[in-house]
């Protein structure tokens, strides 16, 4: 298991390393991940939330999304933000991940907003 150190240093490696060369880069990686096979994951999505830039605006759409139709499923809330926020489909792994904690946050949100109206009633 990646542990948060490792993981902290895999994003510094991954947002600094325009000056180094491609072999540096490449024996990094695989010094990384013979120390660690599930390396690659955090890696990618690493690389995915570099890529995405503007990552909390389509946080802030699919919360607006799943507050608006709670019925909705994470993958029909990603397959829309990939339509209307044009944003490649090999996202979707992350995309997906994000979506269900989003709905989860959403949910939970809500079930407490009911608890807090049912205790000033009382």
């Amino acid at each position: 298991m990646i542990d948060d150190d490792l993981k902290q240093l895999i994003e510094v490696i991954v947002f600094s390393t325009a000056h180094i060369n491609e072999q540096q880069k490449r024996d990094f990686f695989d010094n990384l991940l013979k120390r660690d096979p599930n390396a690659v994951n955090v890696v990618y999505e690493v690389a995915c939330r570099h890529e995405l830039g503007q990552w909390h605006k389509i946080e802030a759409y699919m919360e607006s999304l799943f507050t608006a139709q709670p019925t909705r499923t994470p993958r029909e809330v990603v397959n829309m933000v990939c339509i209307y926020k044009r944003v490649k489909r090999r996202m979707t792994p992350f995309l997906l991940k994000l979506a269900r904690k989003i709905k989860d946050r959403v949910r939970k949100r809500s079930e407490r907003g009911s608890h807090v109206e049912e205790n000033i009633d009382e």
